[in-house]
């Protein structure tokens, strides 16, 4: 099983914004790339959840930068997620972002 893994992006500066952008590729078989931006250093939680609000992944982050997560579909226990759609979650202080993913087995 591949793991979850995050990298730094080189950006010069700070990002000047908060954001999350769609992940890629999206639909996604196996894995994907979740890209963001935080741009206060504050306590900021990247969550993913199934559409019936079960939390599968909950990864924290502590200081401003740019940051793509690699997912590869497996909850936090390391079991294998089926087909269909995920809640993305950003939030960076009291400001909270969303997208959707769409998993195709």
């Amino acid at each position: 099983t591949l793991a979850n893994s995050v990298e730094e992006l080189s950006l010069a500066g700070q990002p000047d914004e908060f954001n999350l952008y769609q992940n890629y590729p999206n639909p996604f078989n196996g894995g994907t790339s979740i890209r963001f931006e935080l741009s206060e250093t504050t306590a900021s939680l990247l969550r993913i959840f199934g559409l019936d609000g079960r939390l599968l992944f909950e990864k924290s982050y502590y200081r401003a930068g740019a940051f793509v997560e690699k997912w590869n579909a497996v909850s936090e226990n390391g079991e294998p997620l089926p087909s269909g759609v995920y809640l993305i979650s950003l939030q960076n202080g009291d400001k909270v972002q969303f997208t959707k993913a769409t998993l195709l087995r």
